[in-house]
Parts: structure tokens; sequence; C-alpha cells
């Protein structure tokens, strides 16, 4: 399993009004992708933005980053600053169910 965190400058715009958008139409697109575990959109304190992707392997991890290339650069490309990308392998995970929304 691989997770890959990314936090993003807001240069343009609200952070939460781009969070919302993304937690809209991301979803949809990356849960139809092979190896697709979770994603998750955070609004940080600061005028930032985080996206926690999960996949499978790095295989489906590198074919969601396509995917989301692309939908970045068709809605928020002059909002956001490039990412700072933290990733790696899940060594242990507890997973549960229930989501907070």
């Amino acid at each position: 399993m691989i997770l890959q965190i990314r936090k993003f400058q807001v240069k343009q715009g609200n952070s939460l009004e781009i969070c919302q958008q993304a937690a809209r139409e991301l979803p949809p697109i990356l849960s139809k992708l092979p190896g697709f575990l979770d994603y998750y959109i955070v609004n940080g304190n600061d005028q930032s933005v985080f996206s926690i992707t999960v996949f499978q392997d790095q295989q489906s991890l590198d074919q969601a980053f396509e995917r989301i290339r692309q939908w970045s650069r068709e809605n928020v490309r002059d909002k956001l600053g490039e990412p700072e990308i933290i990733q790696g392998e899940v060594i242990y995970a507890t997973l549960e169910k229930s989501r907070a929304a």
C-alpha cells in the first residue's frame, strides 16, 4: 500500500472552496481506478490544502497522479502553488469504515 501526501499553498482564492471543489469532483474519478483505496482532502490553517492519496501499489498511484494532474490543470492551475510531496509504503494501518464529512 502506497500513501502520498501533497501540500499546496493557495496563491489565489479560498482554501475551503478549493477543498470543497476537489472533494466533489476527484473522488468519483479516483475511485474508478485500479488499486484505489482512499483519498482525503484537508483544509490547512494557513491557506494550504493537503491531499492524501492511498493506492494498492506504485503503478496505480502513478496512473492516479496523471488523472489528478489533468483535473488540476483544468480546475485549479492558477490557484495553487507547486506541491510539497511526501510518499511512502504503508507499514501499518488501522482502517475504520466510518467517515468524517
